[in-house]
C-alpha cells in the first residue's frame, strides 16, 4: 500500500492518530448498503461510481470507519470518515475508542 500526497495530507487532517498500514490491513470491501450511504455521504463520488468502468477505482471500509479510495495498483488516493459506521463490528453509540482500544459501555438507558 502507497499513500498519495494528497491521501497523506488528508491522513495527516482527519486520523492522525490512527496507523494507516494497520488501518489499511484491515479494511474490507464495502457492501452494498455501505457503497448507498457513500454515495449520500460523498456526492462527488456518485459521479465516479456511476462511470461503467468506475476509473478503476476501488474502495474499502475498516473497522473504525475510515473509508480508503485506492486505484487497481493499491495506491491510495484519498480518505475519510464513513459516517455510517453502525453495522455489526462496527463503532456503535455503545462503544468507547479509548487508548487504543475498544471498551463497551451500558447504555444509559440500561442503568437503573
Amino acid at each position: 500500500m502507497k499513500l498519495t500526497d494528497h491521501a497523506k495530507q488528508r491522513w495527516a487532517e482527519r486520523f492522525s492518530n490512527l496507523c494507516p498500514d494497520h488501518e489499511f490491513s484491515k479494511a474490507k470491501k464495502p457492501k452494498k448498503r455501505d457503497m448507498i450511504n457513500i454515495k449520500k455521504q460523498c456526492p462527488q463520488h456518485v459521479s465516479i461510481m456511476k462511470h461503467k468502468s468506475n476509473y478503476g477505482l476501488d474502495y474499502k471500509i475498516t473497522p473504525n470507519g475510515v473509508v480508503f479510495v485506492c486505484n487497481e495498483d493499491e495506491i491510495v488516493i484519498t480518505v475519510f470518515p464513513y459516517k455510517y459506521a453502525q453495522r455489526a463490528g462496527r463503532i456503535d453509540e455503545k462503544s468507547v475508542y479509548i487508548k487504543g482500544k475498544y471498551v463497551k459501555r451500558a447504555h444509559a438507558k440500561n442503568r437503573w
